[in-house]
């Protein structure tokens, strides 16, 4: 049974189980000391804890963390889906003491028929994984076999934007729609530069038109932001305006159907409603907006982060050198 209690600005949790030593450890956080007590909790039960290598397999471990770790994290859904199908995998029946680098390699090796990404989630997430039982299941190994595995590489990401004439085809084929949604999100989307996901969870006490301003909150990378409205984003809010809870009553499903639908009507290839995020972005530099502007308007955390969005128009570029 665990207990917590506040002492001096700090939180000192306490774990007592029958036949186990008693333990304790003082976090910063009542959230943090939870963790703590759930994992070492659910170590007791299972046995985990402090087994010798050649009695504890990776499964173990992965089932250990998809309980206690994932739950606490923003991408727990897409997580735990990823560790079931792990689970399944032969790398995962392997005990400790035979995960080594060569059978990681072997598994990387296959898996890279399904792509780089995928591996290379996959593979930083086991490892997180060995290394949170290394350091706090008492799980004993003197390395971690992950380390010695070279990731493969990643894409340097999209660079996508609207072309000369697409965003007209976009609104010509509006036309043919079913969606009376699509025009306003994607106007938004490259007026404010929001992820699909905020304009699709976006709630109406978020949107202050008499400030004109817009909270953006249970982000991606957990950076809430307000981003003003132009004239023509502001007067977008005036005509949707409704009393329902979210402004947009529409689900991530069906939006991908109807944008993907709608792309093939205007006969655009190749064009993700992530690249009108990409595009908003590259607006914003051309307006002579700074990075560190840009940034909050974004939410990107690094430099390099929001560079990789930036692409300006490099004829607006030699039109503002011929000036000079």
């Amino acid at each position: 049974m665990a207990t917590f209690q506040q002492r001096s600005g700090k939180w000192l949790a306490r774990v007592r189980k029958s036949g186990f030593p008693s333990q304790s450890k003082t976090f910063s956080s009542k959230r943090t000391a939870q963790v703590w007590a759930m994992q070492l909790e659910y170590g007791f039960e299972t046995g985990i804890a402090g087994l010798p290598d050649k009695t504890t397999s990776l499964a173990d471990l992965l089932e250990r963390y998809q309980k206690t770790v994932t739950p606490f994290k923003k991408s727990r859904r897409d997580e735990a889906r990823r560790i079931n199908w792990l689970l399944a995998s032969p790398l995962a029946r392997l005990s400790l003491s035979q995960l080594t680098p060569a059978t990681i390699s072997a598994f990387r090796d296959l898996r890279l028929r399904d792509g780089a990404r995928t591996t290379h989630y996959d593979l930083t997430l086991m490892r997180h994984c060995i290394e949170t039982a290394r350091r706090e299941w008492g799980v004993h190994l003197n390395d971690n076999p992950f380390d010695w595995v070279k990731k493969p590489k990643l894409n340097k990401g999209r660079e996508r934007r609207l072309r000369e004439g697409e965003y007209e085809a976009l609104m010509q084929a509006l036309s043919g729609s079913k969606a009376p949604y699509l025009k306003p999100i994607i106007d938004l989307a490259l007026g404010t530069a929001m992820r699909q996901s905020e304009l699709l969870k976006l709630k109406w006490e978020n949107v202050c038109l008499d400030r004109r301003l817009i909270r953006v909150v249970n982000t991606k990378n957990d950076v809430n932001r307000c981003i003003p409205m132009m004239i023509n984003i502001y007067n977008i809010f005036n005509m949707i305006k409704s009393n329902n809870k979210l402004v947009f009553k529409v689900n991530n499903s069906p939006f991908r159907q109807s944008w993907t639908r709608l792309v093939k009507r205007a006969e655009i290839e190749d064009l993700h409603f992530h690249d009108l995020r990409h595009e908003a972005i590259s607006r914003f530099f051309e307006m002579g907006l700074t990075p560190p502007e840009v940034a909050s308007i974004s939410g990107h955390r690094t430099l390099s982060q929001l560079m990789r969005y930036s692409h300006a128009n490099t004829s607006l570029v030699a039109d503002k050198l011929r000036s000079m």
